[in-house]
């Protein structure tokens, strides 16, 4: 038979006419059909547990739109804040406030549902609950964490008022860190530098984690680290304080009249934070 130039077309005049379709598929030889076997084998994705549903199971199993990510995993793309995180998870957006904006304000939205008037506004963070609830292990709390040392972080979309409670109408946020470990001793150290357009020094960060067997039943593992962001504003019009917290007046004495004095600083917004955890595990000897 004829090989038409256009297999499409001769395969859609077919079927509109009634006449059986015949799709011809090449022949696989045995050499190759094993190297597919062992390209697919190699190209298997590293199995994920996850325990969003108050069980260990396989995250190809929950039967519901959960994203699991990796501590491994974020420690090769370097993800350390949430605001990074989030970048790469589709549907979830998260309006960072910086360190001066708050630690303890949920903005984590999922699907785009949002409790306030104007989205992704805060505008009471305090005077509603928020749409999507986070987890630090099994407890409900939100804070503005940095993500080290963490085992693996899961996000479940869509509503988990079931298992998560009625602050889940979004979804809900598992942040799950590394357990102490009862076998090895181990201690690592990581510092960063990075700069900032317009900041007048360097921005860096160091991380210490730290794992401890103290017995064959106890162990420790803490992390801690030091964050400092190098401002990139230039504030113009400070006030300048006297010994009482009050604003120096160019005429002292003449609050009315005199102008007061003023003074610039560079890198007006600057931040500093620390940060410590500490976990301890016991695990009790056989009878």
């Amino acid at each position: 038979m004829k090989q038409s130039k256009y297999p499409i077309l001769q395969a859609a005049v077919r079927l509109a006419a009634g006449l059986p379709l015949i799709v011809a598929l090449p022949a696989i030889a045995e050499d190759q059909t094993d190297s597919s076997a062992d390209s697919v084998s190699s190209s298997r994705m590293e199995e994920i547990v996850v325990t969003a549903t108050r069980r260990s199971a396989n995250v190809q199993d929950i039967p519901y739109n959960l994203s699991a990510v990796s501590g491994d995993q974020m420690e090769r793309l370097g993800i350390s804040e949430i605001s990074s995180l989030v970048k790469r998870m589709p549907g979830v957006a998260y309006t960072d406030p910086g360190a001066r904006g708050g630690s303890m304000n949920n903005t984590i939205f999922i699907r785009g549902i949002n409790a306030n008037a104007q989205s992704g506004a805060v505008l009471s963070p305090f005077g509603s609950v928020a749409p999507v609830s986070t987890y630090i292990g099994d407890t409900p709390i939100f804070t503005n964490l940095k993500l080290t040392d963490i085992e693996r972080v899961e996000i479940l979309r869509g509503p988990q008022g079931t298992l998560y409670g009625s602050g889940s109408l979004g979804g809900t946020v598992r942040f799950l860190f590394r357990q102490p470990d009862f076998t090895s001793t181990s201690l690592a150290v990581d510092a960063s530098s990075s700069s900032t357009q317009g900041a007048d020094s360097l921005s860096w960060e160091t991380n210490l984690i730290a794992n401890v067997p103290v017995s064959d039943s106890v162990a420790l593992r803490a992390s801690a680290g030091y964050v400092e962001h190098a401002g990139f504003i230039r504030a113009t019009s400070l006030h300048v304080m006297d010994g009482n917290g009050a604003p120096l007046m160019q005429t002292p004495g003449d609050l009315i009249n005199s102008p007061a004095v003023f003074t610039q600083r560079r890198g007006a917004n600057d931040s500093q934070t620390t940060y410590a955890r500490i976990t301890a595990a016991f695990e009790p000897n056989d009878i």
